[in-house]
């Protein structure tokens, strides 16, 4: 140009490509915070209604479990409400994206095509379906201003007695009971071995060839669950009748130890056992006690109370020493709630004998005696099924498998 010398148009142009390279360059910058920032954000959140999900779906297979559901106790109906309710409680608690998650029963869905395999799945969302979309910082500059996270669960509750994997249970009590009912009596026992004294015959609690449930019906129905049992420590002569039980020795903690706390070993269709010798009341009242939070022999001592009059649901509440809970508050977990290995109920003397586990026997224990007596309510029973390989190990103290599988 006329009259303009060269060095100061190049500085004019060299201002104005400057301008145009910092407004590209924001915009590049916007689009990595978006990236960096967002998506990290989202990926957080994702997590966090993933575990929400997780959490939701294992409460909704708990408390279909803890009904019994796939011992025969209650109807799909009842084991689909409890559920439900369950997992949207448990779910709610759980922090996703800065806010509770918000579970509606739609987000629920308790499948039961296979009856001794119920499973729930939980959605969790933040969507704009949901009125709960996650917004963005960065992104809205691009026109997103918010977007959905969703993560799904599914739990089982899993009972081996209709066939399939055997299951492994760790914190399995160490009190072997014997395959016989003695609340069912029978002219001819399925087990020869229920035959006690002649003249009394027993039927058992699980078929010892299929380890299908006997009597997969409420007690007041005639069947197994919910009726009381108590079982008296064997005597040093033997097993003299099906009300009795042998110490075991699991693991390398002492007996008594492995009542209060957990067994180390995890126990399992076909697991062989030991029986201690010598008297073994006073760790077992000891044990006991401590177990269910109770601060004495007998009842009314503090510990959980259950009424299993209400058929076909168990009414669990807290006692005045339940460390976890308020007295009188409804619960759907305790610490009274316990798991017995069953055998056949072959002859054996009180100590240094074998014998293999053949199932689960769940029991809410309601107290000890003095003498070591143990008395509880049946909530579930759980056979080996037609497998006996390929244990599927899982936590707790249930013999129905409660786990993620999804």
């Amino acid at each position: 140009m006329s009259g303009v010398p060269s060095t100061a148009w190049n500085a004019v142009n060299d201002r104005g490509i400057a301008l145009w390279l910092v407004a590209a360059s924001m915009v590049m910058i916007l689009g990595m915070a978006a990236m960096a920032i967002d998506l990290g954000s989202l990926y957080v959140v994702r997590n966090e209604a993933q575990g929400a999900a997780d959490a939701a779906a294992l409460a909704g297979a708990q408390a279909i479990a803890s009904s019994g559901f796939t011992s025969g106790l209650v109807s799909q109906t009842t084991a689909s409400s409890l559920a439900s309710a369950q997992a949207i409680a448990i779910g709610s608690l759980n922090m996703v994206g800065g806010a509770f998650a918000q579970l509606l029963p739609s987000d629920v869905t308790v499948d039961f095509s296979q009856a001794s395999d119920p499973r729930v799945t939980v959605t969790v969302n933040r969507t704009a379906a949901h009125g709960n979309a996650m917004p963005t910082f960065f992104a809205a500059a691009f026109g997103i201003q918010q977007t959905d996270v969703t993560a799904q669960a599914t739990a089982e509750a899993f009972n081996p007695s209709s066939g399939g994997p055997a299951t492994a249970a760790a914190c399995i009590k160490p009190w072997l009971v014997p395959n016989c009912d003695e609340t069912q009596t029978v002219p001819r026992p399925i087990d020869n071995n229920c035959n006690f004294s002649g003249s009394q015959k027993f039927d058992s609690f699980i078929n010892p060839t299929s380890g299908a449930i006997m009597h997969p019906t409420p007690f007041s129905q005639g069947g197994a669950l919910g009726e009381t049992l108590s079982f008296t420590p064997v005597t040093p002569g033997g097993l003299t009748g099906p009300a009795e039980f042998y110490p075991l020795a699991l693991g390398n903690g002492s007996y008594q130890n492995n009542i209060v706390n957990c067994n180390p070993v995890p126990l399992t269709c076909g697991t062989r056992v030991r029986t201690l010798g010598g008297n073994q009341a006073n760790p077992t009242v000891t044990g006991a006690e401590y177990l269910i939070h109770a601060r004495g022999t007998g009842l009314g001592q503090g510990q959980d109370l259950i009424n299993n009059s209400v058929a076909p649901l168990f009414l669990i509440t807290a006692g005045p020493a339940n460390p976890y809970a308020p007295p009188g508050a409804s619960i759907i977990s305790s610490d009274s709630i316990d798991s017995f290995p069953l055998y056949n109920a072959q002859p054996m003397r009180a100590g240094g004998q074998v014998a293999t586990i053949i199932g689960f026997l769940q029991l809410f224990v309601t107290n000890v005696q003095r003498n070591g007596i143990l008395t509880g309510v049946i909530l579930n029973i759980s056979g080996c099924g037609t497998s006996r390989g390929g244990a599927n190990a899982v936590e707790g103290t249930e013999p129905v498998a409660v786990r993620l599988v999804e």
